[in-house]
C-alpha cells in the first residue's frame, strides 16, 4: 500500500472560536524533505490550497495525484450540467501535462432534486468523464460525498477509465445524516474493486455539516477496524492522509505502522 498526504490548507477552521485561523505552511522543498524523511510515497496536490497553487512553477517530483477544485452543484438543468462538465474539462486540460490521475468530488444530490433526475444526470456525467479520460489518456477517480450507495452504484460498472476515491469521513457523514442507509464498511466492500485511493482521517460521529480532519486515533471513527479490513482485503493502492497540520500527518503515519 502506498501512503501519501495532502498539501496543507492556508486556513483551518477553529470550532471553538467560530472562525478560520492561519495554518503554518511549508515550501515545496520542505514538503519533499518531510516526505522523504518520514517515508511517504507521494503527495496529493489539492488545487484549492492556493498557497501551493500560487508557488507552483513546475510539478513537484512526488505529486502523484491532482485533487481538483470542489464544485458542489445539483446538476439540475442543462446549462448547469454543461457548466460542470466544462469546468472539470478545463482543469484536466490545464494539469494533465503534470498529472495522470485526477480526483473529482462528485456532485451530490441536493434535497430538492428527485433521485430519478439525479441518477440520470450523474450517469450522463460519468459517461462524459469516461470519454474525457479516454481522450486525454488520464485516470479519473470519483470521490464519494453525501451519497447513497444507489447513487454511487451507477459509477462502479462499465467505466474502465473511472475509479473511486473512498473518503471514510464522507461515508460516515452520509450514514449519520441518513443519506446512505448502509454502513460505511459495507459501502466500501461493495465498491472495493473500483477503489484506487482512500482519504483517511479521524473525526467525531456527531457532526451534521462537516467532519474534522483529526489525527488517526484522536476521534471516534473505527480506524483500527478499517485498517484491518484493508489488510484482510490485500489493499495495495493509494491511501492519502487528509490531515490539516504536518504534525498530525506524521503522527497518523506512526499510528498506521503500530496497528
Amino acid at each position: 500500500m502506498e501512503i501519501g498526504f495532502f498539501t496543507l490548507p492556508e486556513k483551518i477552521w477553529n470550532e471553538n472560536k467560530g472562525k478560520f485561523e492561519d495554518n503554518k505552511l511549508y515550501s515545496w522543498d520542505e514538503l519533499e524533505e518531510f516526505r522523504k524523511k518520514n517515508n511517504f510515497d507521494y503527495i496529493e496536490f489539492m488545487i484549492e490550497h492556493m498557497y501551493y497553487h500560487n508557488t507552483l512553477n513546475q510539478k513537484p517530483k512526488s505529486c502523484k495525484i491532482c485533487h481538483l477544485s470542489l464544485l458542489d452543484t445539483p446538476l439540475l438543468h442543462k446549462e448547469n450540467f454543461e457548466f460542470v462538465c466544462n469546468f472539470h474539462k478545463m482543469q484536466i486540460l490545464k494539469y494533465k501535462k503534470w498529472f495522470k490521475i485526477f480526483d473529482i468530488h462528485l456532485p451530490y444530490r441536493w434535497l430538492f432534486v428527485s433521485k430519478k433526475v439525479y441518477l440520470e444526470r450523474i450517469e450522463n456525467f460519468a459517461k462524459f468523464l469516461e470519454k474525457l479520460a479516454e481522450e486525454k489518456k488520464v485516470k479519473i477517480l470519483l470521490e464519494n460525498e453525501l451519497h447513497s450507495y444507489e447513487e454511487f452504484l451507477v459509477l462502479t460498472e462499465n467505466y474502465k477509465n473511472l475509479g473511486i476515491t473512498f473518503d471514510l469521513g464522507h461515508a460516515y457523514m452520509s450514514y449519520v445524516t441518513k443519506r446512505c442507509k448502509i454502513h460505511p464498511f459495507k459501502f466500501f466492500n461493495k465498491v472495493f474493486d473500483k477503489v484506487e485511493n482512500i482519504h483517511l482521517m479521524d473525526s467525531h460521529r456527531n457532526w451534521k455539516i462537516h467532519h474534522e480532519h483529526l489525527s488517526l486515533g484522536k476521534g471516534s471513527l473505527p480506524i483500527k477496524k478499517f485498517l484491518r479490513i484493508l489488510d484482510h482485503k490485500g489493499y495495495d493502492k493509494m491511501l492519502t492522509l487528509e490531515m490539516l497540520r504536518i504534525g498530525d500527518i506524521k503522527e497518523s503515519k506512526k499510528y498506521i505502522q503500530l496497528c
